[in-house]
This record gives C-alpha cells, sequence and structure tokens, in this order.
C-alpha cells in the first residue's frame, strides 16, 4: 500500500499540526480502513491514498483520497481523528443511513448518495464524487434564475427519492413545540418578543394540521449537496433522525438558498420566496396551497430561532468584540427579514 502527502505538504503538514497529528498516525489508521474496503470488495490492498481534504480547524474528521487500480473510480477514507463519543456515534448513524439508503433506494436513483464500503472505529470509507457543492454552483449564479431553479429543483427531487424510500406519514403540527423551540432560543430584545407574540397569533391557524413526518436530515442546506450536470449527491448524514416533520429540511434548504441569491438581483423578496417555494414544491411533488403556507410558517419560524440565537450570542461578555458584533449586525438582518416576511406571506 503506496501512500503519500499532498503535492502541497508544507500545507498539509501545518494542517495535521493543528490537530496535534503526525502523517505517520493518519496513515495508520487509513490502513485500517483500506483493509477492511479490501475484504468488503473482495480485491487486493494495492492502495494508493493522499492526504486530500478537512473542513475546518476543529473538524473531527480527514478525508483521504484513495485509488485502487480494480476500482473505476475513487474512494474516500472519512478518518475520525477526536475520541470523543459523540463525535464516533455520529460518524457510525452517517455510515448506517448511507447502507440504509443504498440498499433501499431504487437501483438507477442510488446516485444520490456516496456509496458506503467499509466502516471501522477509525472511521469509513465510501465512494469519492468529484463535484463541486451546490453552496457554490449558487453563489456563482446570483444573475441565473434558470441555473438557480434547477438547483431548488434537483434538491427537491433528491429529498423526495430519500423520502419514499425511508417511508413518511402524515400526523398532527405541534405548533406549541414550535412556540417552546422558539422561545428557548434566546432572544430578549421587545422587538424580538413582539415578533414572538405574532407568530404565537398565526400559530392558531396551523396548530393540528397534517404534515408528513419521516426522515429529516437536519443540516439540508446547499453546502451539503454537491452538484453536477448529470449527477447530485447528498451528504453528511451525522444529524439525521427517522421521525420528524419533513418540512424542516425544506424551510432550511430554502432559507439558505434565498440568502445565497440576494446579491445581484433585482427581485422583490416577496417574488423570491414565492417563486423558489413553488418550484421546490412543484419538483417534490406536492402543489398543494395549504402546505405552502406551513412551509412559511416554519420558514418564518426559522428566522426567529436565528434571530433569538444571534440576539443571545451578542451579549455574551465572554465572546470577543468581533464576534458579538457580527452577532448583533446578523440579528439585526434576521429582524428585518421577519418583519418582511410577516407582511408579505402571511
Amino acid at each position: 500500500m503506496n501512500s503519500e502527502m499532498s503535492l502541497r505538504v508544507p500545507t498539509a503538514r501545518r494542517r495535521l499540526k493543528c490537530h496535534n497529528l503526525s502523517w505517520e498516525e493518519v496513515e495508520t489508521a487509513a490502513r485500517k480502513i483500506l483493509t477492511a474496503t479490501s475484504e468488503n470488495l473482495g480485491i487486493d490492498q494495492r492502495w494508493t491514498f493522499n492526504y486530500h481534504y478537512y473542513a475546518m480547524r476543529a473538524a473531527p474528521t480527514i478525508v483521504l483520497r484513495a485509488k485502487h487500480r480494480n476500482l473505476p473510480h475513487a474512494v474516500a477514507v472519512k478518518y475520525l481523528h477526536q475520541t470523543d463519543g459523540r463525535l464516533i456515534s455520529r460518524a457510525k448513524s452517517e455510515f448506517a443511513m448511507l447502507c440504509e439508503l443504498h440498499a433501499k433506494l431504487d437501483p438507477k436513483h442510488r446516485s444520490i448518495v456516496a456509496r458506503p464500503f467499509a466502516s471501522t472505529r477509525h472511521g469509513y470509507a465510501c465512494e469519492w464524487v468529484h463535484l463541486p457543492r451546490m453552496k457554490t454552483v449558487l453563489l456563482a449564479s446570483a444573475f441565473s434564475a434558470s441555473r438557480r431553479q434547477r438547483c431548488i429543483a434537483t434538491a427537491a427531487t433528491n429529498l423526495r427519492l430519500m423520502h419514499d424510500a425511508l417511508g413518511v406519514r402524515t400526523k398532527p403540527l405541534n405548533t406549541d413545540a414550535q412556540i417552546e423551540r422558539l422561545k428557548s432560543s434566546g432572544g430578549a430584545s421587545l422587538a424580538w418578543s413582539s415578533a414572538v407574540e405574532k407568530f404565537v397569533e398565526l400559530s392558531h391557524g396551523f396548530d393540528g394540521q397534517m404534515i408528513p413526518h419521516g426522515p429529516v436530515h437536519a443540516d439540508f442546506t446547499p453546502g451539503n449537496i454537491l452538484f453536477g450536470p448529470k449527477r447530485s449527491v447528498i451528504f453528511d448524514f451525522g444529524r439525521t433522525h427517522k421521525n420528524g416533520p419533513t418540512y424542516s429540511d425544506m424551510t432550511y434548504f430554502l432559507a439558505y438558498v434565498i440568502a445565497y441569491c440576494t446579491i445581484g438581483t433585482n427581485r422583490t423578496l416577496q417574488s423570491r420566496i414565492h417563486e423558489d417555494v413553488h418550484t421546490f414544491m412543484n419538483a417534490y411533488g406536492n402543489q398543494n396551497v395549504d402546505d405552502q403556507e406551513v412551509i412559511y410558517y416554519t420558514y418564518l419560524a426559522h428566522i426567529l430561532r436565528r434571530w433569538g440565537r444571534h440576539e443571545a450570542k451578542s451579549l455574551d461578555t465572554n465572546r470577543s468584540f468581533h464576534l458579538r458584533a457580527y452577532d448583533r449586525f446578523a440579528a439585526g438582518r434576521m429582524e428585518h427579514l421577519c418583519a418582511r416576511v410577516m407582511r408579505h406571506c402571511f
């Protein structure tokens, strides 16, 4: 088994050093994961891999790119360099969800997730997908409405395939839980409290409405979707649970899309929200007007939660001045967005 550092050796060594790791330690763990992969696939141990990527300075995962002469595609080796039990269980649940989706999806639709290969206590191996993130495509196409709509429709289609594979049932919407979760976000200003009171009044019209419940990705954003002309892949299933309101993923995704597409557009917020929600629901296969109203309701709840969290963080004296200033700015943006959503969507 051959191994090597990336061509940018100094950068790779610095990144490993910030985690107090050596290349030898990473290589040893990667060998164990690839050994399990070879046994599952019935191939020899002649792997070539290199240090490739890590998400952020505090990320618990280091990703290596491995190649084998008998495989037509590369393999992503995700090594957990932290021993936190919560992170280990999250990685195990992510691999288990990949296996379940790959087994239950129709063969012609299995391309929406990376193919899993093997898992050990050090991490797991899955198919390497060389595509840009949808977030990058959206940011690069602020002036292209057609490309943005294609991204939204693709995400909705993939989400529907995931729901069909794992099963969805209808349950009544629990507005009391939404309100309690909202009040615990930490907002304290008079404007935030007034907005919450208006949200509570709106909740009376949605209480008990039947909505779909099933698998929830819990981090379904354009940053966790790989997007290309012929294939799109959902990843990062570490927070996924199987019993929740499926509209939360739709709201989470649309909130980020609207945020990414505000620069360089002349459309009003009202037309942008209505158009994006309509595109998503049509691609998902649901054109019920009442369900679109639930999307607006959960979207407003999402904005209010973010507003409250940013407010609470801006008052935390243990954080730096710059972080608190950013949170004050973000809270102001959420306040402005909340007022406009209440005005145009209800």
